[in-house]
Order: structure tokens, then C-alpha cells, then sequence
């Protein structure tokens, strides 16, 4: 079959699930099949405050193996046409390997079982140099903070390996151990400003380097799939593996945003807003933004996250009755056979300013309307509209924010992907919301088409990284509003912005009200009355963690 397309798998650890997609070196997507995951709740010490979850290493890696079948079955691909197979993977995870590579402990970016460690993190390294060196502040979903309370519960088992889920994909792949810059950024253990691991941070708390995995650049080939990996997944043996990058950098490659001063915006499980950088910006112990890396070369991304987003669009459209499988489309024609405007709902239901201060997880989400009557009665639409003006106007916030941090001027473009792009209502939402021109991926799945586009240049089948980008990545700008539907839109974030500085403070449940996770933290009440941590053996067998860690 001489005209048998090749193509690069790409394996996708996401918050939500797990996913392989297939991408040609024009960057079509032949084939994509995901399957949805969750995490199991893992109680800790702390539970009180933020909830632990952890996740099962074999069951998960089964979601992989089912969507490369399947993805390689519908592109109707032998296997000899995958050319390569790489990863990509949510930031902020952390997989502990034992000295015979067994997994335990798998936490994904929303466990907070190690809060005991960020409390050790936030006495001996303080928020000052903390963030100055990592670029993230507060500590308390970093592998540095797991490794540190897992290693005092557990003195008995011995860690051999601190991974991300987008290592701990190359090693099963392949049995290598190697990271990667920008996913490995968001560990608490990496020096932003010099891209390599943080010498002081090791030493204060007594960290070998042998701990870590060597960084290579993102795309670099780490070995070939053996051959029982191989007959899992349906491949032949050897087929190369790659390293790929974190999910939102990658996205913004899949994008098209590289350039220094260039903007993203991914709108995925959560709404990561990102500026390029050709340097490490200064970060200050109050900062509300995030300083990271790009898988581009020399690159850094500056971030403010307006926090959850598809994922509570999926359950908004569950609340109103748009259930799955046909319910995002119903929804899709409900609101665009309305004429746009602003929603007689002002809504706060989960995107927000990104800031230590907004960690709270207990902050109430809601709507607010000013009078229900029997002549005003707004429906569904009204409320699912709300929730994409919640959205555009919080992306517009920290669209602001990000320009407040003095290094580089407002934006003059920005680059929506992810996969609410296939919204074309929330697309117009945004275009009348937000104040500057948009351009949106014709690609949704833009986290695996960037993971693709640095496979395929490392394989060769392109020159250089831009003249990947310029094969395989498309985009289109959306049109401009009229000037009075803008002039609506601006009045009505005027109000979104009373509305969030007054919700923000709020909690469900914390120690006292008003008090977000922060300075719950350094309160001397909890400070003093938090239990010693005490260590509990495991069972040998456990290949991950489901009970108390």
C-alpha cells in the first residue's frame, strides 16, 4: 500500500480523559477516540480544607490502549503507517515510582493530598524566594509538596522516580525515564529563569537529583515501544516514542502562538490564558500570575487562568436538560437562533480572576437576576447564555491582569483553542465581550496537534519548528461585532466585575468565612493544631494510592 498515509498517534492525559488522536504531517486529524475518566477520592490529614484524589496507573493506561486501537481502526491505518507515537498531559500531576517501577503514588493537578508538604514549603523556602525560583505560587499541588509528605507517611517505601503523567506515559511506552521542561516547570522543583532543576531547593529539602529525570527538549525521541507495549496497543515493535509537552503549551503551539508577545487563550477542562515571553518575567511573593515555559526553544509563557470551564459547561448543559450525546448540539441551536445580548442573569459560576488569593475551592458559584415575575420569566437559554458571559468576562479580567505585570504591553490579538471552540455561540459571545480582535484554531484538538507538530519536526518531516507550525496549523479570525452590542457588553462586564470582587471573599466551608485556602494556611490556628504526620504502611502490592496517603 504505497499511498498509506503516515501518521503520529498522540497520547493525551487530560482532567477529564484520555484520548489518542492521530495527526498526518499536513496536521489533519485522522482519527481521534477518548474516553472519559475519573479520580478517586483520597482522604488526608487536611481534607477539611482541599480534597485529595489519586488515580489507578493500570487502569488508566487501559484507557490508552483501548483509544490507540480504536483511533488507528477508524483512520484505517495498518500499523506500520504510525510513523512515531508521542504524549502530551496536564500540568501539576505527579507519579512516584518505586525502585522496581511500580507506581505508589498517582495524584493528578486537583489533588491536594500533600497540603502537609506545601505547609513544610511555605515555613522553610516562604513565598518570597518560592516563587521567585519556580514562577508558581502557592505550593500546594506540587510534586515537591507530595513527594515531601509521602516520604514522611511513608518512610518504609523507598522513591526511586518523581514523574509528571507525561513521563510516567514515556516510561510505560517505552520503559525510559525523562521529562520535560514545560510540564515539568509546574513541580516545584525546576529554576524557571535557568530552565534546569532548582540546586537550592534540592539541598533544602534533601532532595537527590537522581530523583529526577533528566529534561530534554519537547519532542525528543526517547526510545521505541517494546514489544509487549506494542501488541497492547495494536503497533509494531520499535515504533519511535517521543516526549511531548504540557497540555496548555502545547495547545497554544497547536495555535500558533509562539512568538514572543503573542497571546492564547486554551479553553478546555480549565481556561489557561497565556502571554509568550522571551524571558523569565520578575515574580513577586503576591503575584496573581504564573511565570512557565513553552515547549517552543527559549520561550517562556506568562499565565493568568480563569479556572474551570468545560467541564462546567458540560454540567450546565446537563442542569438544563441538554444531556449527551445530542444536547451540545440542541444547546448549540437554541442559542444561535437567539438574537445576542447580554444575559438577564448575572452569573458567577466558576471562571473567575486567576490569583492565590481565588484558591478557595469552597468560593459559591451561582447566577443572580433582579426580579422574577409572571411577565418576566427568562428560560434556559437565558441561563446558558449567562454562563458564557461568566466566561467571556472572566477571560477579559485576566486578559487585563496579565497586562498589569508591566513587562509587556495589552494584547493586540488573541488566539482561542480547545475544545469549546466548536462552540460557535460562545465564539460570538466572545467576540462582542472581549475588547481586542479575535483568531480562533480551525483544529479544536489543539493540546495533541501540538504535541504532533514538535514530533514531527524532531522526525524530520519538516525542517524546523516554524516551518511545522506553518504545515500543519491553521487559524481564522471571527468577525467584529456591531459597535452598540459591544457598547452592551461593556456595561454588562462592568457589572460581572462588582459581582465577582463581592463573590470572591466568600467560602461554603473554611475555617472562617471569608478565608481562602492561603491564608488559611498561615493562620497560627492551623499552623499550630495540625496533627503530626504519621507513618502508615502500605501493602506491598499497592500499585497506587486509594486510601489515606
Amino acid at each position: 500500500m504505497p499511498n498509506t498515509p503516515q501518521a503520529i498517534a498522540v497520547l493525551d492525559f487530560g482532567t477529564g480523559g484520555g484520548k489518542c488522536a492521530l495527526f498526518d504531517e499536513t496536521g489533519h486529524c485522522l482519527a481521534i477516540v477518548r474516553e472519559a475518566w475519573t479520580f478517586e477520592p483520597v482522604h488526608h490529614e487536611y481534607s477539611a480544607l482541599a480534597d485529595g484524589w489519586g488515580f489507578d496507573p493500570d487502569n488508566f493506561w487501559k484507557v490508552f490502549v483501548r483509544c490507540t486501537r480504536r483511533a488507528r481502526e477508524a483512520a484505517g491505518l495498518p500499523p506500520r503507517a504510525i510513523r512515531a507515537i508521542t504524549t502530551s498531559a496536564q500540568r501539576l500531576g505527579t507519579v512516584l515510582l518505586d525502585p522496581r517501577g511500580r507506581e505508589v503514588l498517582c495524584a493528578p493537578n486537583l489533588d491536594c493530598g500533600g497540603l502537609a508538604g506545601g505547609f513544610e514549603i511555605l515555613e522553610r523556602l516562604g513565598p518570597d524566594r518560592g516563587g521567585t525560583i519556580t514562577g508558581h505560587w502557592p505550593p500546594w499541588v506540587w510534586s515537591l509538596s507530595r513527594l515531601l509528605t509521602f516520604r514522611r507517611k511513608h518512610p518504609e517505601t523507598p522513591v526511586a522516580h518523581v514523574l509528571t503523567p507525561l513521563d510516567w506515559m514515556v516510561f510505560r511506552l517505552c520503559g525510559e525515564i525523562a521529562g520535560e521542561p514545560s510540564n515539568q516547570a509546574a513541580t516545584g522543583l525546576l529554576d524557571i529563569r535557568n530552565r534546569s532543576w532548582s540546586e537550592e531547593i534540592l539541598s533544602l529539602f534533601e532532595i537527590r537529583k537522581d530523583l529526577l529525570p533528566a529534561l530534554l527538549p519537547a519532542g525528543s525521541r526517547i526510545g521505541g515501544l517494546s514489544p509487549a507495549v506494542a501488541a497492547e496497543l495494536g503497533l509494531e515493535p520499535g515504533t519511535p516514542v517521543h516526549i511531548g509537552g504540557a497540555d496548555s503549551q502545547c495547545a497554544l503551539l497547536g495555535s500558533g502562538v509562539l512568538s514572543p508577545g503573542s497571546h492564547g487563550a486554551v479553553l478546555g477542562t480549565t481556561a489557561p490564558l497565556m502571554r509568550v515571553d522571551a524571558a523569565a518575567a520578575p515574580h513577586g511573593a503576591d503575584s496573581p500570575l504564573w511565570t512557565g515555559l513553552h515547549v517552543v526553544p527559549g520561550a517562556w509563557v506568562r499565565e493568568s487562568n480563569a479556572g474551570d470551564c468545560g467541564f462546567l459547561w458540560e454540567w450546565m448543559l446537563e442542569l438544563t436538560g441538554f444531556e449527551r450525546p445530542a444536547g451540545f448540539e440542541t444547546a448549540e441551536q437554541l442559542l444561535g437562533a437567539a438574537t445576542l445580548a447580554p444575559s438577564s442573569f448575572v452569573g458567577f459560576a466558576g471562571p473567575r480572576a486567576f490569583g492565590p488569593a481565588s484558591t478557595n475551592p469552597d468560593r459559591p458559584l451561582g447566577f443572580a437576576y433582579r426580579r422574577a415575575s409572571t411577565g418576566i420569566r427568562p428560560g434556559r437559554s437565558a441561563l446558558l447564555q449567562s454562563f458564557q458571559d461568566n466566561l467571556a468576562f472572566a477571560l477579559r479580567i485576566n486578559l487585563e491582569q496579565l497586562a498589569t505585570d508591566g513587562t509587556q504591553p495589552m494584547a493586540s490579538t488573541l488566539t482561542l483553542s480547545g475544545g469549546l471552540v466548536r462552540s460557535e455561540s460562545l465564539l460570538r459571545t466572545l467576540a462582542a465581550a472581549l475588547p481586542l480582535p479575535l483568531l480562533v484554531g480551525e483544529e479544536p484538538n489543539a493540546t495533541p496537534l501540538g504535541a504532533a507538530v514538535l514530533t514531527a519536526t524532531a522526525a524530520g518531516l519538516h525542517g524546523s519548528l516554524d516551518a511545522a507550525v506553518k504545515a500543519m496549523v491553521r487559524r481564522r479570525p471571527l468577525g467584529t461585532p456591531a459597535a452598540d452590542l459591544k457598547q452592551a457588553y461593556d456595561a454588562a462586564y462592568s457589572l460581572w466585575s462588582q459581582f465577582d470582587a463581592s463573590v470572591n471573599p466568600l467560602s461554603l466551608r473554611a475555617p472562617k468565612p471569608g478565608r481562602g485556602l492561603r491564608e488559611a494556611a498561615r493562620a497560627p490556628e492551623w499552623r499550630d493544631a495540625r496533627p503530626r504526620v504519621r507513618a502508615a504502611r502500605a501493602p506491598a502490592s499497592r500499585r497506587s494510592v486509594t486510601g489515606p496517603i
